[in-house]
């Protein structure tokens, strides 16, 4: 029974794209970095971030094309949960307003300001080796 209340209460990682790409941008663990900041946690990635990932390692070449491949294949290790809004930022702060003890892992500005002004946390790549929480996880 204890075990069912942590899991329940477990933070909730919510994955956007750039956020899959940066172990294979700039040689961290995302996994080891993110244990470290938040403890034990749940991983969920949109399938609209997983197209997004196709269309790049599609469309992209060189070393953008190996590292959108290689953010599929990380992608894989995670729970998958539906986007049924519009736009993938759209769809990643709804995802997290639905969960209660959300973060968004990204490194997309836009997407920040968006979900710092809903109030919800944000982890992002702080000087290139390390991840950064802004806000407060209730």
């Amino acid at each position: 029974m204890e075990a069912n209340r942590l899991r329940k209460h477990k933070i909730k990682v919510i994955f956007d794209t750039s956020a899959l790409l940066t172990p294979f941008e700039f040689s961290i663990n995302i996994d080891i970095e993110l244990e470290k900041l938040l403890g034990s946690f749940d991983a969920f990635v949109p399938l609209c971030v997983i197209e997004e990932l196709k269309i790049l390692a599609e469309k992209s070449s060189g070393k953008r094309k190996r590292n959108a491949t290689a953010a599929l294949k990380l992608a894989e290790k995670y729970q998958t949960i539906n986007c049924k809004y519009g736009e993938t930022d759209e769809a990643l702060v709804e995802i997290a307003k639905k969960f209660s003890r959300a973060v968004v892992v990204t490194n997309d500005i836009q997407l920040m300001k968006k979900l710092r002004s809903e109030n919800i946390p944000v982890v992002h790549l702080r000087g290139r080796n390390r991840l950064v929480l802004e806000g407060e996880l209730r």
